[in-house]
């Protein structure tokens, strides 16, 4: 039967504390089970229904998202970076931040990620300041209840004992010193929720009063991934890098014009700027790391044509490990096309008419089925540029038409 927990900390206004080593009236020891985690990713543009639980991974343990919902309903009126409707949460791209405290900082990475290394001696403070005193001042009462419920001597001098310990566990814990702590999450939206095991000695002979807690943190976090570029800028032959030509983030293919004057067998390198990065950079965060890689490419001419592709990929498997987001086979990545051409025609664009459509891949599979690709014809339509027009160029043309790239 699974766990359901009761969430104890919201996402974006948290206390946190440090506290001087004051010794408890009860001998309270410590488990700290290993942080378990799970993630959501969303790329720019996606939507996500919010469930109304999450189950971690080993299956025993439900966690209520209800007020995680309320948080990102306020978070969406405050911010222009998502938008959520009923449930459903839709990225539209850029960064998010956001700011956490207390349990968060030594569990959350900047990234919203699981911390490799959890400091748990921190941990226990926030924990004992948040969890254990309303924890004791509930069994206090519990016990001062059965005090009032028993005539036995020996079970009277045993609740005696924990009123009295209890007592002590809570003076210390309220005494506690509460400094401020918190943290910038780049770009995604964590929550923790915490169980634990509560389990009371008593020792007769001593009159003492032992603790033995076994807390497990639980994080599920939306990890938002903008994987356009900001900028994309070509050189030919080691020159001067230059822009690409009405470049848009949102525009995945392209087609330059070379002068003549570029030799048929120049060297083309692409030169590129992730728009996630770029916008952390701009306003000076530092010290995050989104797992966002950009990889640039150099092509050769052959005939004065050629194709550059520039990727963003997101290393989620690298970043989250077993816990990666499974409705991407794949890390996600997304793909930006440039055609170079030294001569006046698009590249797919087989029927000449200025459009990459259908029919330039009905066109494809004629040349294919007949075998009478001209020079020309090659140059337009070897879409992967593998020396023949077939049916893989009529897809490849087909994707241009439906997706543009």
């Amino acid at each position: 039967m699974k766990n359901k927990l009761k969430i104890f900390a919201a996402a974006f206004s948290i206390i946190a504390l440090a506290a001087p080593n004051i010794y408890a009236a009860s001998n309270i020891s410590y488990d700290f089970k290993p942080a378990q985690a799970e993630y959501k990713v969303l790329l720019d543009g996606q939507s996500y229904q919010i469930p109304d639980e999450i189950t971690f991974a080993n299956g025993s343990i439900s966690v209520s998202l209800e007020t995680y919902k309320n948080n990102l309903q306020n978070s969406a009126s405050q911010v222009s970076t998502i938008d959520y409707d009923n449930g459903l949460l839709t990225f539209k791209g850029g960064v998010t931040l956001s700011r956490i405290a207390n349990e968060y900082v030594p569990i959350v990475s900047k990234s919203g990620n699981l911390n490799d290394s959890i400091n748990y001696d921190n941990v226990k403070q926030y924990f004992e300041k948040y969890q254990l005193l309303n924890k004791l001042k509930s069994k206090k009462v519990e016990y001062e209840n059965s005090i009032l419920q028993t005539t036995d001597e020996n079970e009277l001098k045993k609740f005696n004992a924990f009123v009295s310990n209890y007592e002590d566990d809570i003076e210390r814990i309220e005494n506690l010193k509460v400094t401020e702590l918190s943290q910038t999450i780049y770009s995604s939206i964590p929550y923790l929720a915490v169980n634990y095991t509560f389990t009371e000695g008593y020792n007769s002979e001593d009159n003492s009063v032992s603790l033995k807690i076994a807390p497990t943190y639980y994080l599920y976090s939306i990890i938002f991934r903008d994987l356009r570029l900001s900028t994309l800028q070509y050189s030919i032959n080691s020159n001067n890098y230059v822009s690409v030509p009405n470049f848009d983030k949102d525009t995945y293919t392209y087609t330059i014009k070379l002068p003549d004057s570029v030799a048929d067998n120049a060297t083309i390198t692409t030169k590129s700027k992730g728009y996630m990065d770029n916008v952390l950079q701009s306003n000076n965060y530092t010290d995050y790391d989104l797992d966002l890689e950009v990889i640039d490419d150099t092509i050769e001419l052959k005939n004065g044509t050629g194709t550059a592709k520039v990727k963003v990929v997101y290393d989620m498997y690298g970043s989250l490990g077993e816990n990666a987001d499974t409705t991407f086979s794949t890390n996600p990545e997304r793909e930006y096309t440039i055609y170079f051409t030294k001569y006046d025609f698009l590249k797919g664009d087989l029927d000449r008419n200025g459009a990459v459509n259908a029919n330039d891949a009905a066109v494809a599979l004629d040349l294919y089925k007949y075998g009478n690709a001209t020079d020309e014809d090659m140059q337009i339509g070897d879409m992967n540029e593998d020396g023949v027009i077939n049916a893989n160029d009529a897809a490849l043309i087909l994707d241009v038409y439906k997706y543009g790239y």
